[in-house]
């Protein structure tokens, strides 16, 4: 169904068949399917799809029982709930994003003893190579660069700590 550019309702939309929006809604939008809310329309409704693809503008939540999609011309106001969420660049959102609850997926995010203990090999030596650069470059006779500086090592060490 497509509510064109010309038409305002205002009221529950309840529905089996996907929807499109072109025009203006305020109220409660409860769909089966899918919801595309174009580029131009504007809407003011707590919304609960299957998905949801923004082009335009909502105020309201939002939430879907597989994806939620922000292009770049959506601007939004509002809570965003569901399992995949997709925020494009250029895409203007304000509020919070619920992907789930973490602690209800712990069987699918398979996590070794080890990770916790042992640091990121990519890592390694980070430390070493930066002190010994530094006394190589200060060493050489010539050398026109100067050392690395303490602020890089900090943040050098920044970085790592949010690594590990």
């Amino acid at each position: 169904m497509i509510l064109h550019s010309s038409t305002t309702v205002t009221g529950h939309i309840q529905g089996d068949d996907d929807l499109q929006i072109d025009g203006r809604v305020n109220g409660i939008l409860t769909l089966k399917k899918n919801l595309n809310v174009s580029k131009g329309a504007i809407v003011q409704a707590h919304i609960q799809a299957q998905n949801v693809v923004v082009s335009g503008v909502i105020v309201g939540d939002i939430s879907a029982h597989k994806k939620i999609e922000l292009t770049p011309y959506a601007r939004v106001i509002g809570n965003l709930q569901a399992p995949q969420v997709v925020i494009s660049e250029g895409a203007q959102f304000k509020g919070k994003v619920d992907m789930g609850n973490l602690e209800d997926n712990q069987e699918a995010l398979p996590v070794s003893p080890k990770m916790s203990v042992t640091p990121n090999p990519s890592l390694a030596g980070i430390e070493d190579m930066l002190s010994t650069e530094s006394t190589r470059m200060t060493q050489s006779p010539g050398n026109q660069l100067p050392p690395i500086s303490t602020a890089f090592k900090t943040i050098i060490h920044g970085v790592k700590r949010r690594l590990l």
